[in-house]
């Protein structure tokens, strides 16, 4: 595909370039081990954009506007749009910026244990909120439904782990 796009002098200073790798379209997993291994994400996707903030790799937007503002506010992305020297001037700054910030703009990756403990303290059951343990949340989250489903409840909200 490469060849039809590019003409042969620049396929071969990508093909010869430390910098730059064409690969086949990757798998989720595959995208994630390499948005996790880059130094910096240039892209058009609103999902890699904050998979590359998870991650705290800086993101060089290539789009017009971003779903995801509070990273551009946080400054650990810039759009850039299809401007050529925006996105020179965007990849040049990130590899020379040194401590950029990545503040948990999108919580505080405890979502699910605030969760349990107020559905807990829903039912009066806030002596047995236990300190909560990833690995372990299914089965405390099913002991906690086993409960619930005692009461007579009329409306239920759908709990997706």
């Amino acid at each position: 595909m490469k060849e039809s796009l590019l003409d042969e002098a620049i396929q071969a200073k990508v093909d010869h370039s430390p910098y730059i790798k064409i690969i086949p379209p990757a798998s989720f997993l595959d995208m994630i081990a390499l948005e996790k291994n880059s130094t910096q994400i240039i892209t058009d996707s609103g999902g890699v954009q904050k998979e590359a903030y998870f991650f705290q790799k800086p993101c060089v937007i290539l789009r017009p506007q971003t779903e995801w503002v509070e990273i551009v506010k946080a400054k650990c992305a810039t759009i850039v749009d299809t401007d050529q020297d925006k996105i020179l001037f965007a990849v040049d700054h990130f590899m020379k910026a040194e401590n950029l910030n990545f503040p948990p703009v999108f919580g505080d990756g405890k979502a699910a244990e605030f969760i349990l403990k107020e559905m807990l303290n829903q039912f009066g059951w806030s002596q047995y909120t236990p300190k909560i343990n990833l690995k372990d949340l299914p089965i405390q989250l099913s002991l906690f439904l086993e409960k619930l489903l005692k009461y007579p409840i009329k409306f239920v909200q759908t709990i997706l782990l």
